[in-house]
């Protein structure tokens, strides 16, 4: 199974109130419009981060894909756990992180602890190793289904098979139209592009 890197769009004909924690709105509006390629790749930017933990609950993906499209049920399973894991939060955001196990994909909600810290019984940690990221600004509301992936090529960049990838939730996300960021681990097809900046 090949998990997108994007969270899956919420449904625009239902109303929808955010499971995130300190997110508490409700919508009824149509989704934003898909955003084009074009507006895609004028919004990457490339970005290196060093090892670190996320610490949360987690479930396989392709079930909570099938059968919670907006996530809301595992959401709703950190938020009850929210306050126990917040006092260890290094920088205070949300991460979504899609993992590879061997049992197949699955998907963590939480927050970044330090290295050391071990999970208690319910929750999870899971190490993000070093990678350099092609990173995507976007808001939680306007994900969809393209495949940020498709085009890197043309930067001499390929999506790194089997790494996690993220999304970025800053502090004090309490809105739907407010930024995020989608993380797609990548690597260098060749050496002839030069530095990472030639690619942006």
């Amino acid at each position: 199974m090949q998990i997108a890197p994007w969270r899956v769009p919420l449904k625009s004909d239902s109303k929808h109130r955010s499971q995130i924690p300190g997110v508490d709105v409700t919508i009824e509006d149509e989704m934003p419009e898909r955003p084009s390629e074009e507006m895609m790749r004028d919004r990457m930017r490339l970005e290196s981060r060093g090892l670190f933990r996320v610490l949360g609950v987690d479930q396989d993906a392709e079930a909570a894909e099938a059968n919670d499209p907006d996530f809301s049920r595992i959401l709703g399973r950190f938020a009850s756990r929210h306050e126990e894991v917040t006092p260890y939060s290094l920088d205070g955001a949300f991460y979504g992180v899609f993992f590879h196990t061997d049992d197949g994909v699955r998907y963590l909600a939480g927050l970044s602890v330090p290295l050391g810290m071990v999970a208690a019984k319910g929750l999870v940690a899971v190490d993000i190793a070093a990678a350099d990221y092609a990173v995507f600004d976007t808001t939680v509301g306007a994900i969809g289904s393209e495949d940020f992936t498709t085009w890197l090529p043309e930067y001499g960049l390929r999506p790194e098979a089997g790494a996690p990838r993220f999304d970025f939730h800053p502090p004090g996300t309490h809105e739907l139209s407010e930024p995020i960021s989608v993380w797609i681990p990548v690597s260098r097809q060749g050496e002839q592009h030069g530095d990472w900046d030639d690619a942006t």
